[in-house]
């Protein structure tokens, strides 16, 4: 015997996963010139780029001397620099990963207030509206 999903509950369970392609689309859209690069976002690149190249976990520090990396923490730059390993450019590997993450957290978000809403269709909208501006 199936279950009866009302049809309400049925569009939240549609709408989720959609939301979140339509925010990974709109990450990759936004992004599509280039991102916007900070004081951190060159110290993951180039260590990935030091770790893909087998010198460590590395930057270059202001006066161009290499030092180790000791206030970020390591993982991203590790996942960028598979990226590099793998013969694609580091910032556009951040830029697809984290289009990724970004989907990732649209989809984990609003399968937690599906569950903690029971379904109901308009709390879910209403939550999700919540979390910001779309």
């Amino acid at each position: 015997m199936g279950s009866y999903i009302p049809d309400a509950s049925r569009k939240t369970i549609l709408a989720i996963p959609v939301l979140a392609v339509i925010g990974m689309g709109s990450v990759l859209l936004a992004t599509s010139v280039g991102m916007g690069v900070s004081s951190d976002s060159i110290v993951y690149v180039d260590s990935a780029r030091h770790l893909a190249d087998g010198e460590g976990y590395f930057t270059k520090a202001d006066c161009g001397v290499k030092a180790p990396v000791i206030k970020w923490p390591p993982l991203f730059p590790m996942i960028l620099s598979t990226f590099d390993i793998l013969g694609i450019d580091p910032l556009l590997g951040a830029r697809w990963l984290n289009a990724f993450l970004f989907g990732a957290n649209i989809l984990l978000v609003g399968v937690l207030i599906y569950n903690l809403t029971k379904g109901a269709f308009y709390i879910s909208i209403l939550g999700r509206r919540s979390c910001g501006p779309i």
